[in-house]
């Protein structure tokens, strides 16, 4: 928690409407409005836009697009279908000239929603279908629930373990949800979904992030066997009498031979040939080359190399075939299917360290038929596991989680997956508590994660998930130990310093609130702008420690952060009046008071409580609602945070104004006053006293608030984060010393309190008879 760096230019803001209402892309929502009372012409609209749905009639659906809409006279329904990002926005549900509602529609992004899949489940039969949940729902009661015509119906939810043949279970360490259906049969074959419903008082919603298609049917009557084919005893035949690697490509050296297979066309190949091939290939002088630029192109010539011989064993069949194949540095998995292949079960594609699960049956279905893909995995490739090839804009650490894995497509002009594919990988490092995992593929010449997620990882694999086929890699990115340790040592460092500049502060207003009677003392700005940072700091930072506890309260959340937006702005214009007064009586070499010349104290306090006063007043009524952000403070639409920064930037720039020309008249007149010294030999007391008021002058530069110009330049810079932290915290501070501890007539004032307190207590205890029996 940035407490101080939050109080200015860099608050961390986000939108919140009355009503947050989350979905996820590919996912539907339920949205319910609820009211009491008939009528018509109910309405759900895009605010904004002329994206409107309308329905007269109650009891009677309206579908529109991805829309539809139900009325009745408790509630209005809305069933929102296929999410999309774009969906995105501020929406209005209601009744003209009735009642409405406001509702945020945020879609996220969650590696658990990647759109519909489709499960088959066998009559009599025991099936299970998993749900991935996203993290906004974590401690959420999740249900199963099902499509009957408009309406969605649940099933059985996590607050129960079983209703009739349904049972649920949820792990919410790898945040997923099993469901399992015992003795299968016609009826449940339909449209279900995994969904969270959250509950208020107008507003509720059925966010239904998983879709899944059941199709029930009946398992085949027999369970073939793999059969080899023709094709398949014509390659085991060329296997042991096929020829060796100097028969097919002239280049037999590691360096080259990637070249030549890249250049040289071919379709079919012994699998001998292609096992030395490889075994060149992936020579470990190769594969251990240090990293630079030419080596990574040479990396990109051996995947493609790899995954070219490898396509050579490609074989019609029936059904399907598997062909392992083993060299050093290179585990491979091939397997092919054919157009009977839907009639027997299929293994997964496993090697040593990944666990591939592709839906290669619907691939084959759009491909004539057959398809084949290969599952190769990289050892101790030492160009493609230097994880700083991961850029990322953050400074962070970066180790390799992985052995490089390529997936490929052969002989398929299929470039469109049916559905993501999903890698199990297993770790080769040790999982950091603090350690953030990523799913990257390789792209020319770096890693990237896009169309790719991390679906649930534990402390010995990961499973990750993407959209295309590519060469993968599990990288786990951390923060340097040292940038953690600075910010340990930062927070420390910044609640101690906030807590000292409280007590200054509240010290400083308690020694000018108990002396204003002295007209010698009296200073109404510095009183108003000791109150207004102390009250603003104290109730800011007692917002964030009980935010978790303030932020479900969104109208005492909006509230906290018109008051903080009221008692900052009414600091700095308090920071501005002391700048004024401080320049009047520099140029004037009077002391100036709020009393005398013109300045009434009740004028400076309508100036400085009532001009932040419209401020927050003119906001909150053309936004009403920009209060209210993640943190309890401003939020950035239609740029609102600049009823902020708008009056705090102006206020520093004529504050920073001011403050140079009363140094530039300083300057001029102790100079004036050190020539007269030096000419008439006054004492070494008169120039003391010269570099005293320089002192307090230069003291007044964050008095006035002109330090707070440091927070634009304090992002990527410890120091002047530092710097920023502590000359801002102590603006208390810097208020008592010079106008309580410098004042020698305050000084004078605490010592009369303290005597008379001493006196006092003496009476007392002379009066006391234990004590003077004791003292006798």
């Amino acid at each position: 928690m940035k407490t101080l760096l939050i109080f200015t230019f860099f608050l961390i803001l986000g939108p919140v409407c009355c009503f947050d209402v989350i979905g996820y892309p590919g996912g539907s929502l339920r949205i319910y409005c609820k009211h009491e009372g008939h009528g018509q012409n109910k309405y759900f609209c895009k605010i904004g836009t002329d994206e409107c749905i309308n329905v007269q009639t109650e009891n009677t659906w309206v579908h529109k697009e991805r829309l539809s809409l139900y009325g009745s006279s408790q509630s209005l329904k809305v069933f929102f279908r296929n999410l999309s990002l774009q969906d995105s926005g501020s929406y209005r549900c209601g009744e003209t000239g009735r009642w409405s509602n406001d509702v945020e529609l945020k879609v996220k992004r969650d590696p658990c929603c990647l759109g519909p899949s489709a499960v088959t489940g066998f009559l009599g039969e025991t099936l299970t279908i998993n749900c991935s949940s996203p993290e906004e729902f974590k401690t959420e009661t999740k249900g199963f629930y099902k499509e009957d015509g408009n309406n969605v119906i649940i099933v059985i939810s996590t607050t129960e373990s079983q209703r009739n043949r349904f049972s649920i279970s949820e792990d919410r360490r790898s945040k997923v949800v099993s469901v399992r259906i015992s003795d299968v049969r016609e009826e449940d074959g339909r449209l279900y979904y995994c969904g969270v419903w959250i509950r208020w008082d107008s507003v509720s919603y059925l966010s239904l992030f998983s879709e899944i298609q059941l199709q029930v049917t009946e398992r085949p009557p027999t369970t073939l066997k793999p059969t080899a084919t023709s094709s398949e005893e014509h390659l085991i035949q060329m296997t042991t009498v096929s020829p060796g690697l100097q028969d097919y490509f002239k280049e037999t050296s590691a360096a080259v031979l990637s070249k030549e297979i890249l250049n040289k066309t071919f379709t079919e190949l012994p699998q001998k040939v292609v096992v030395d091939a490889l075994k060149s290939v992936m020579n470990e002088s190769i594969v251990h080359e240090e990293l630079n630029k030419n080596n990574v192109v040479h990396a990109n010539d051996i995947l493609m190399a790899t995954e070219k011989l490898v396509s050579a064993l490609v074989v019609p069949v029936e059904t399907y075939n598997i062909t392992p194949i083993t060299v050093p540095n290179l585990e491979i998995q091939l397997l092919m299917v054919g157009p009977n292949a839907f009639t027997v079960k299929i293994p997964p594609l496993t090697t040593s360290t990944v666990h591939l699960d592709i839906d290669l049956i619907g691939i084959a279905e759009k491909n004539q038929g057959s398809a084949a893909v290969s599952l190769m995995s990289y050892t101790n490739f030492t160009t493609l596991q230097d994880p700083t090839l991961f850029n990322t804009d953050e400074a962070t650490n970066k180790t390799m989680m992985s052995p490089v894995v390529s997936v490929t497509l052969l002989r398929t002009n299929i470039t469109q997956l049916t559905k993501p594919v999903n890698l199990t990988l297993k770790h080769t490092a040790e999982v950091v508590p603090d350690g953030e995992l990523f799913c990257v593929y390789w792209k020319n010449t770096e890693w990237v994660v896009d169309g790719c997620l991390l679906l649930q990882s534990n402390s010995n694999h990961s499973v990750c998930s993407c959209v295309h086929l590519s060469t993968f890699a599990l990288i786990m990115q951390t923060r340097p130990l040292s940038d953690d340790e600075n910010n340990i040592a930062m927070m420390v460092i910044e609640i101690l310093a906030v807590s000292v500049g409280l007590v200054f502060l509240s010290l400083s207003l308690v020694t000018f609130v108990n002396y204003q009677r002295s007209p010698k003392l009296t200073n109404t700005a510095l009183i108003n702008l000791c109150l207004t940072l102390l009250l603003a700091h104290l109730l800011f930072l007692l917002t964030q420690i009980f935010l978790r506890y303030i932020k479900p309260l969104q109208v005492l959340c909006a509230v906290l952060a018109g008051v903080l937006h009221f008692l900052f702005l009414s600091a700095f214009v308090w920071m501005f009046i002391e700048a004024v007064l401080l320049f009047l009586l520099v140029k004037n070499l009077t002391k100036l008071r709020s009393r005398k010349e013109g300045f009434n104290w009740k004028y400076l306090v309508l100036i400085g409580y009532i001009i932040p006063l419209i401020v927050v007043g003119v906001s909150a009524g053309l936004v009403p609602k920009g209060y209210g952000s993640e943190k309890c403070w401003l939020k950035t639409d239609a740029g609102f945070v600049w009823s902020f920064l708008g009056p705090v930037c102006f206020i520093l720039a004529a504050n920073t104004f001011l403050f140079l020309s009363i140094l530039v008249i300083m300057t001029s007149t102790l100079k004036k006053v050190a020539s007269e010294n030096l000419k008439s030999k006054r004492t070494e007391r008169d120039q003391r006293l010269c570099k005293s008021v320089f002192l307090k002058t230069m003291l007044q530069f964050i008095i006035l608030g002109c330090s707070w110009v440091l927070g634009l330049f304090t992002e990527g810079s410890k120091v002047l984060e530092m710097i920023f932290l502590l000359l801002n915290s102590q603006q208390g501070t810097f208020i008592f010393l010079i106008h309580c501890v410098f004042n020698q007539e305050v000084r004078l004032l605490f010592v009369r309190w303290w005597r008379g307190l001493y006196v006092t207590r003496a009476l007392k205890s002379e009066d006391d008879p234990d004590t003077t029996t004791s003292k006798a």
